[in-house]
């Protein structure tokens, strides 16, 4: 099957614009991607934050009102699309999207589901454990990003061959460059403002930072729930000269360029993509071990990681970093010839091409 016979329907509850995490920015890089090698792709989606946009930088995106009816009216648009879409591709793990698995498997569509973060499969309760389970025996391919949820898969009885185990994609841009006579570094978290991505213990290496008489000064780039809290906290640590608090930015790569190390102290991940986007321009990275963070950084950056609930660590690693501009210039080089060789969105979408055609 060539690329052009392929036929593609992604579906995500948020479809870009506008992009409200990484998960909405993978799916939409995806199909750009897909797009550009000659695959038939269209997205299906919600209305949104005020959108009903149709089109998507060359994406069309057919999009329903939620509400009580937006099952049956994404059923009918799944009938309607039946005929030219072969393959439905889920990139949403919530309720929603698993009702789409089932109302995709009874139309004879080919369901490829994407486990964008680690532990979804931790669930205690008897139903959870039991639905998942279920949506394992509809789905023809269940795409993983890090070792947990594969062996998670494989213990509920998943044939291997139908665990497609692959990385975020990302498109590679000039890398950065590093100065070695900066007297103030410049420390930047990229993420939301919610339990998941612990942004607490980031400003609380920044107290221990500033006691070893560190230079630096931290953005933190990103809004959620939690954002009050975050600013009472900086402002109780008497931090408030070094950390700013910038909101929401549909390009965070901007502010990337112009800083010198990138924090990430989540508990959990899949694959993040503020991680992806450092790559791309070769901005050192420490971060917590989680998800697939690891495969990421590679053998250099293992040295960068630290356990989840852990300031003094990441203080620690930010310090060693701070100090010694040859190793962040060495870090940085290494982070973007890999991120060249193994998350291209090209050399992914060339993956998931192969991964198509089979089914």
């Amino acid at each position: 099957m060539k690329s052009k016979e392929i036929s593609i329907l992604m579906f995500d509850a948020a479809y870009p614009p506008p992009i409200l995490g990484g998960k909405e920015k993978q799916a939409h890089l995806l199909a750009k991607e897909l797009s550009r090698q000659g695959v038939d792709c269209k997205a299906l989606s919600y209305k949104h934050s005020g959108n009903s946009s149709e089109d998507h930088e060359g994406i069309l995106v057919d999009r329903v009102s939620p509400g009580i009816w937006a099952v049956p009216n994404l059923f009918l648009r799944l009938v309607a699309l039946r005929r030219k879409f072969k393959i439905l591709h889920i990139h949403t793990p919530s309720r929603i999207g698993k009702i789409m698995v089932l109302l995709g498997f009874l139309l004879g569509y080919r369901i490829v589901f994407k486990f964008p973060n680690e532990h979804l499969l931790n669930s205690k309760h008897f139903i959870d454990r039991t639905v998942w389970t279920m949506l394992c025996w509809l789905v023809d391919l269940c795409v993983v990003l890090e070792e947990d949820t594969k062996n998670k898969l494989i213990d509920k009885g998943v044939n291997k061959k139908n665990i497609f185990f692959v990385a975020n994609g990302v498109e590679m841009s000039q890398c950065k460059g590093i100065s070695e006579s900066k007297k103030q570094i410049e420390l930047i978290y990229v993420g939301r403002l919610v339990p998941q991505k612990a942004c607490d213990q980031l400003i609380k290496a920044c107290k221990i930072l500033r006691k070893k008489n560190i230079n630096f000064s931290l953005k933190i780039i990103g809004d959620g729930p939690l954002k009050n809290e975050m600013v009472h906290l900086v402002y109780d640590l008497n931090l408030g000269e070094q950390v700013y608090f910038v909101g929401y930015s549909n390009n965070p790569l901007a502010y990337m360029e112009r800083s010198d190390i990138l924090v990430l102290p989540s508990l959990h991940e899949g694959m993040p993509n503020a991680l992806l986007e450092a790559i791309s321009i070769g901005l050192p990275i420490v971060s917590t071990d989680v998800g697939a963070v690891r495969k990421q950084v590679g053998s250099f950056g293992e040295q960068f990681l630290c356990k989840p609930d852990d300031p003094e660590c990441l203080a620690e690693k930010i310090y060693l970093l701070a100090g010694d501009p040859f190793l962040r210039k060495e870090y940085s080089k290494y982070l973007y010839k890999r991120g060249g060789e193994m998350f291209s969105i090209q050399a992914i979408a060339k993956q998931y091409i192969e991964k198509y055609k089979k089914l």
